[in-house]
């Protein structure tokens, strides 16, 4: 082997290695999805700029694993399912009833609950808390 062949092999190499370590780096695509499962209570919602205080009521949202929900106001008891996607760069919640598309959130994680927004609806504020026992029947 000559010169040449050796600096050619090492080349070579060198642009595998590297285009290699580039189609790695591209494949690890970061997981922006959000867990949002659990049980929230309604604290508040901001519509318009004006705030309303729902923390005394009965105002309950549950997220299961298996994509499906409820939402249980007093002794009300609504089912839906629902689905978390990414859209330009936003998560978003998307609210089902049968297969139809009823309302579809941003959402924002927060230390101790979620921020869901809609842009004519408002944003309402979760915190994370179990539903009483009373209501989940």
């Amino acid at each position: 082997m000559n010169k040449k062949n050796i600096w050619f092999i090492i080349i070579t190499v060198v642009l595998v290695i590297i285009l290699a370590a580039f189609a790695i780096f591209s494949g690890l695509k970061k997981d922006n999805t959000v867990d949002i499962t659990g049980e929230y209570k309604l604290e508040k919602v901001t519509v318009d700029k004006k705030e309303v205080d729902y923390s005394n009521l009965n105002f309950y949202y549950v997220f299961n694993n298996d994509l499906t929900g409820n939402i249980i106001f007093e002794d009300v008891k609504t089912d839906f399912t629902y689905e978390i996607k990414e859209e330009d760069n936003q998560i978003l919640l998307v609210i089902k009833q049968g297969n139809d598309n009823v309302l579809t959130y941003a959402v924002t994680n927060e230390e101790n609950g979620l921020v869901i927004s809609h842009d004519t609806l408002g944003s309402l504020y979760l915190t994370k808390s179990e539903v009483p026992k009373s209501l989940k029947q």
